[in-house]
């Protein structure tokens, strides 16, 4: 009987040992780089950081790398910064040897890409928008656009996996990586509900609207976007 007892406490203990080996895989160590800097009230920033948050809040360890905010900065002095976090990144891939690189992708991503696949590292490369929209935000980059895609693609090949915030984006990223390669996914974007609630009841009386579900929008849609 306390043989029998024995026995079982150990599978016990074994099963448990298992179990917290496997929560132990389960936590990486996760670098994420954006080459564009993420200013508070902005789209990119809440993209970046409810990402980076929920990644820390299922027990990942994320080191997130972007560039200084500087506010009225020229073409040139950006450039020189998505340059120096480009080096900071590498760097810090060298060095700290993560499990996984997180790119959100950019016009100058690429040679992040490139350097974590050279250092055997998986990269998930996040597609927010199609390369030839850099010309609708600097339009002085317009004669860019074809080089700026062929980058685009070129990194969707080497990426070892792509998350795409719309079906067409979806659609994009797996024509650019060829039918031998999958690993794509659609995850939408959300919306965090400890911050986006409904309006309370007197503004719903104050503004006369109907007490049903309204979501407001602000920005532009694109055909890509959905």
């Amino acid at each position: 009987m306390r043989e029998s007892q024995h026995q079982g406490s150990s599978e016990e203990k074994n099963v448990s040992a298992d179990r917290d080996n496997a929560d132990a895989r389960r936590k990486m160590r996760i670098l994420y780089v954006t080459l564009q800097p993420t200013i508070q009230g902005q789209a990119a920033y809440a993209h970046v950081h409810e990402i980076v948050g929920g990644l820390r809040n299922f027990g990942h360890r994320v080191d997130l790398i972007q560039p200084p905010i500087r506010p009225g900065a020229s073409v040139v002095q950006r450039l020189a910064s998505i340059a120096r976090t480009t080096a900071r990144f590498i760097w810090r891939l060298l060095w700290t040897r993560p499990d996984v690189v997180y790119v959100r992708q950019h016009p100058a991503s690429l040679v992040c890409t490139l350097t974590a696949r050279s250092a055997r590292v998986p990269v998930v490369l996040e597609v927010n928008g199609p390369p030839r929209s850099l010309s609708l935000s600097w339009p002085m980059l317009q004669r860019f656009d074809n080089l700026a895609a062929r980058a685009a693609e070129i990194e969707l090949r080497f990426a070892s996996g792509v998350i795409a915030v719309t079906p067409e984006l979806a659609a994009w990223s797996k024509r650019a990586r060829g039918p031998t390669k999958g690993n794509v996914w659609v995850i939408p974007n959300g919306a965090n509900i400890q911050l986006m609630r409904p309006v309370p009841d007197p503004a719903v009386t104050e503004f006369g609207l109907q007490p049903d579900c309204y979501v407001l929008f602000a920005g532009a849609l694109a055909v890509w976007q959905g």
